[in-house]
């Protein structure tokens, strides 16, 4: 009878010993588990965080050139002593130089050709006093892909103008490309454009030219 007590307490034993390594051996799968999850969260974690550091140095680079062009695109603050009496002779003048404006693409909208010219300015305003549509082309058959309500303006980064004008109550006036703050790109009609201060509104190779040698220049 006691020999069968033992046995039976041996038993037990053993059992309990088995079942627990048995939990013992679940309980560290499961931590391999969890540590392969953890590493595994740890490195996409690392990714992510790379490729946030990236864009935010991106950010940080296009600030710094946007503030660069605006600080250094200023007008001249004085005029020179003009050198042309009359605005055929400034004209003249200026050719015979070859003081050409910088031409940056052509687009043909409705058979018609329109040449893209650099502006040599920073900013400009647009909108305020009335409803200005932004359209993806210079020409008011293309698709509106931005509205700036009545008595709303904002301030957008001006890249270029339309050589070709047309005809206002007033005078001529150009189709101006802009760049908004959401980094959208689009045309404005030049009425509902304005610069802070005075001078030429659209400071290209000639008009700068023409500002600095022309008395009677405007534009």
């Amino acid at each position: 009878m006691r020999l069968l007590f033992i046995f039976v307490a041996v038993i037990l034993i053993l059992g309990c010993s088995v079942s627990n390594n048995s939990e013992i051996s679940r309980l560290q799968n499961v931590l391999q588990e969890k540590e392969s999850e953890i590493e595994e969260l740890s490195g996409t974690l690392r990714i992510t965080q790379e490729r946030y550091d990236r864009h935010i140095a991106a950010l940080h680079d296009e600030l710094s050139i946007l503030t660069n062009t605006r600080n250094n695109m200023t007008r001249p603050n004085r005029r020179t002593t003009p050198i042309a009496e009359t605005y055929e002779e400034a004209l003249e003048i200026m050719n015979s130089l070859g003081i050409e404006d910088v031409v940056l693409e052509r687009l043909i909208i409705n058979g018609e050709t329109f040449t893209v010219i650099e502006v040599i300015e920073g900013w400009i305003a647009v909108g305020l006093d009335a409803e200005v549509n932004i359209y993806d082309i210079p020409n008011e058959s293309g698709n509106v892909i931005k509205i700036i309500p009545y008595k709303n303006e904002i301030q957008a980064r001006i890249l270029g103008i339309s050589e070709e004008t047309y005809q206002l109550r007033y005078g001529n006036e150009h189709w101006v490309k802009i760049m908004m703050d959401d980094h959208y790109v689009g045309w404005v009609r030049g009425e509902n454009t304005r610069i802070e201060a005075g001078g030429p509104k659209y400071y290209t190779n000639r008009t700068m030219w023409m500002w600095d040698n022309f008395n009677s220049f405007f534009i």
